[in-house]
């Protein structure tokens, strides 16, 4: 199993609203360095709106993680997030990631689309858009029942998968909403949103 899917889905969410939908955010820019051959720094640049905040930062051992949530909400209830995460050390073919993080999410009734494969700075990269029920995750370890589905809610979630020689990163955004209350134009409209911010993000390598 895919170690980073344990950090996909993390807690709550309210309801979507169009006015998240512009694309004339102001942004700020996040640089991550992948842990790659030396002699050679690998770079991913990626712009974050500025209404966005750090949530959560996490630096141990072999993983290393960041995500971000809108300025005002909380944690256990935000309604759009972007996470980046990097495991140190695991790296097997791109196929073999893409193929363990589709058969984990189609374990729970999800569905798969805009998949596709390429090369960015001659680093393999990966990207698709998943579509999940949206889950409540239990923050209290001694429950038995650590997930919850929200009722009446999805969430899309977009994913680049970047395979470098010695980690795997992946990036992704991910946007919530209610069933019977968004219009397929509407989740069309979140969808090539999502894409857009996985195509603004670039990847740069340079030798030292």
């Amino acid at each position: 199993m895919l170690p980073l899917i344990l950090l996909l889905f993390v807690i709550s969410s309210p309801v979507f609203s169009n006015d998240r939908l512009s694309l004339l955010e102001k942004k700020k820019e996040y640089h991550f360095k992948l842990n790659t051959k030396k002699n050679t720094v690998t770079e991913l640049t990626v712009k974050i709106p500025d209404r966005f905040t750090v949530s959560y930062d996490l630096s141990h051992d072999n993983l290393f993680a960041k995500e971000f949530i809108p300025t005002g909400e909380k944690f256990e209830s935000w309604s759009e997030i972007i996470t980046f995460h990097e495991c140190i050390a695991y790296n097997p073919s791109l196929t073999q990631i893409v193929e363990d993080t589709k058969a984990h999410f189609r374990n729970i009734n999800c569905k798969i689309d805009n998949e596709s494969t390429t090369q960015e700075e001659t680093i393999p990269v990966a990207t698709f858009v998943i579509e999940a029920p949206a889950v409540l995750i239990n923050p209290d370890n001694s429950s038995k029942k650590k997930q919850e589905p929200i009722d009446g809610q999805n969430e899309l979630i977009a994913m680049k998968v970047i395979q470098g020689p010695f980690s795997t990163a992946t990036i992704q955004y991910t946007m919530r909403y209610k069933v019977t209350k968004t219009s397929p134009q509407e989740k069309q409209a979140i969808k090539e949103k999502l894409l857009a911010f996985l195509h603004s993000c670039s990847i740069e390598k340079r030798q030292l």
